[in-house]
């Protein structure tokens, strides 16, 4: 077989309807027809243990190919980077290929491709095209010990058929950036702990993620964690305080019915995003030790009725969205949060005023109450709040403006379409020079 391969006619390329062809272990074999493309039908190719070096670019008219083995070809550097897209579905096997460095940079190529093992290769990268993989089910990267060493970031995202992580994943030494979101896995391997490195950690959209191993929580380099619209993801770890480099953490669209007392450890986080949690009720009051939070997100948490009395020791907190939830009131403590510039309350109906302490926000930009239908009182001293740019009041129950807004300078909108009982607006003996839009 070998023999008729190499032959100067290389006449087995006329056999269109071949559909298998196994060259394994024809140790000697080293080159493959040009016209291998003309093989219309083959959709199994063989090619283990041989000494080919590469493979020819007509590959690419082989469009029903399923199968490429090609683990064990030693002098096998790179695969052909088709130009006009070799649209390969199915298995490839690289595995044992010790001189392989580089998988196609286009990504049509292998778009389809359900299993790829690149064990004991010598992928020293990410390579760029592994984002495109979205029918992989399969990744295999045993002892492929120097990719380990050097990759720092594994992009998965949108491989909406990849349900299964190597369990040896935390051989992946120096990984810094780790991206599963859209994918289908059901868990995390408890080697994740050995990740060290690890920076960024990405499982949005991972419909069938549970939960994680408790060994995850020993990943002290760990900067960014987003569970964003996972979807059946109902439970937080309780040592999730151990994150100590943890600054943003983004839970969006989960079912957690509670957040752990350790979250009070997470001393570097800046933003916490939490919306859209249906089943959260309300939070620790460890949270208010966060001094470092400057976002903290509950937009659209239906159940949530109560925040924590002490929020006010938030001092660094800049923009707290409330707009959604429950509350019946803000705690008076909100007056400590001297660095808040953007609050949003909109459409939590259950809400009746503001406690006057709200008003020593002298760094106050944005406040939204649009949609508080049972809102129906200002504090007389708004006009204590210096810098508020937006005050958006529409679709409230407010019967009348106080007197001081005329002490807001900055004011440029003000939305109080909708507010059927609001019959004048405060005649104000001072002069109030607003200017911008006012939506009646």
């Amino acid at each position: 077989m070998a023999a008729l391969f190499n032959s100067s006619h290389s006449t087995i390329c006329s056999l269109k309807s071949l559909e298998s062809l196994d060259l394994s272990r024809c140790s000697n074999f080293d080159k493959l027809p040009k016209n291998l493309g003309n093989v219309k039908g083959l959709k199994r190719l063989d090619l283990r243990e041989t000494a080919i070096k590469e493979l020819p670019s007509s590959i690419e008219r082989l469009t029903g190919l399923t199968s490429l083995n090609v683990c064990y070809c030693k002098n096998l550097v790179y695969l052909p980077n088709t130009t006009c897209g070799f649209k390969f579905h199915g298995a490839l096997d690289l595995s044992t290929c010790s001189r392989f460095k580089n998988l196609p940079e286009n990504p049509w190529i292998i778009k389809g491709l359900g299993m790829l093992n690149l064990s004991r290769t010598a992928i020293e990268e990410t390579p760029s095209s592994i984002g495109g993989l979205i029918g992989l089910t399969s990744l295999t990267l045993k002892v492929a010990k120097i990719f380990l060493k050097s990759l720092e970031s594994l992009d998965l995202s949108k491989c909406s058929n990849f349900d299964n992580l190597p369990e040896n994943l935390g051989n992946f030494k120096g990984l810094k950036g780790l991206d599963l979101s859209g994918t289908v896995i059901k868990e995390l391997p408890s080697s994740i702990e050995r990740l060290t490195s690890l920076t960024s950690l990405n499982i949005s959209d991972c419909k069938n993620l549970v939960c994680f191993p408790s060994t995850i929580c020993s990943l002290k380099s760990l900067e960014s964690l987003d569970l964003s619209k996972c979807s059946n993801f109902d439970n937080l770890l309780e040592n999730l305080g151990n994150f100590k480099g943890l600054k943003g953490l983004d839970l969006s669209g989960t079912i957690i019915k509670e957040l752990p007392s350790s979250i009070e450890r997470l001393t570097s986080l800046t933003s916490l995003n939490i919306s859209d949690c249906k089943n959260l009720v309300c939070l620790p009051s460890t949270i208010c030790s966060l001094k470092s939070l400057e976002s903290l997100d509950l937009f659209g948490c239906s159940n949530f009725d109560n925040l924590p009395e002490n929020l006010g020791n938030v001092k660094g907190l800049k923009m707290l969205d409330l707009s959604g939830t429950v509350i019946k009131e803000l705690p008076s403590s909100i007056e400590r949060l001297t660095s808040l510039t953007s609050l949003n309350i909109s459409d939590c109906k259950n809400l009746v005023c503001l406690p006057s302490t709200i008003c020593s926000l002298k760094s106050l930009e944005y406040l939204n109450l649009f949609g508080c239908s049972n809102f129906d009182n200002l504090p007389e001293n708004l006009g204590n709040v210096k810098g508020l740019k937006m005050l958006n009041l529409s679709g409230t129950a407010i019967i009348e403006l106080p007197s001081s807004i005329e002490r807001l300078p900055s004011l440029t909108s003000l939305d109080i379409d909708g507010c059927k009982n609001l019959v004048c607006l405060p005649n104000t003996t001072c002069g109030f020079k607003f200017q911008g839009a006012l939506d009646l």
